[in-house]
């Protein structure tokens, strides 16, 4: 298998978004709980994702937003190891509310923005 050189601008763009959204999350982390924080970016990130999905022509805006900064921001890892952690203590209805919690929190944003986006939302002036 072979790969073609990276493009360091798409990585710079990439990991600028990352950084963005990982400061977001982590902010919000500061600030609610762990469960509430799980569920609203995950919500948050899907529904910029769901925004900006076949909205802009730029590759770097969805390098940027939609690969960078969403995928920092959103953490179905951290969802999945708080629900297998209280699937191992026993606690099988929170494990399975939890993720059933953020499942739903997860297709509500895409939801939502994917709604914007049909609305006329302009990510980028044309």
């Amino acid at each position: 298998m072979t790969f073609d050189k990276p493009n360091r601008a798409a990585l710079v763009e990439v990991a600028t978004g990352v950084v963005g959204g990982v400061a977001v999350r982590w902010s919000i982390g500061e600030l609610l709980t762990t469960v509430a924080a799980l569920v609203l970016v995950n919500f948050l990130g899907c529904a910029i994702l769901a925004a900006i999905v076949d909205q802009t022509e730029s590759a770097s805006t969805r390098r940027l937003v939609g690969i960078g900064f969403c995928g920092g921001l959103t953490t179905m890892s951290g969802a999945a190891v708080a629900v297998a952690q209280r699937f191992d203590t026993g606690n099988w209805s929170g494990g399975g509310g939890l993720g059933l919690l953020v499942l739903l929190a997860a297709a509500s944003g895409f939801g939502i923005g994917a709604s914007l986006r049909r609305t006329g939302l302009e990510v980028e002036p044309k």
